[in-house]
């Protein structure tokens, strides 16, 4: 699959880290990632881990549903915060779970480790 980059040399320090992610929305957690449904592939360019996540919650934070919540007798739906993000969203890579108890010093060697392949996000 293409993807288009950012590589201009004046964005060079703005972009040194990349994450390429193909997004995979469940139905239910049980669902199998196989079944879900694979969105258009999409590179994150950034700084820093906290650069790429924002992008990707950008992008991908419409897939995410609302989560049900009861105060007293009256039930509604909560949508999830981008500083929730590991609790609605997994990165999966070689088809094993990436643990999101990372420091962030550890997510940039990650995502410099993954640069040339493709992450599976999984919502």
């Amino acid at each position: 699959a293409r993807v288009s980059l950012d590589a201009s040399p004046e964005n060079a320090d703005q972009h040194r880290l990349q994450l390429v992610v193909q997004g995979i929305v469940k139905s239910t957690v049980g669902q199998r990632d196989s079944s879900g449904k694979q969105l258009k592939f999409f590179a994150a360019n950034g700084a820093s881990f906290s650069d790429i996540m924002h992008k990707l919650w950008e992008k991908f934070s419409g897939n995410v549903k609302g989560q049900a919540t009861k105060i007293a007798d009256a039930w509604s739906v909560e949508r999830p915060v981008e500083s929730a993000w590991s609790s609605v969203m997994q990165l999966k890579a070689n088809g094993r779970i990436v643990p999101a108890a990372k420091s962030l010093e550890l997510w940039n060697r990650w995502m410099a480790s993954q640069r040339g392949s493709t992450v599976a996000l999984v919502i």
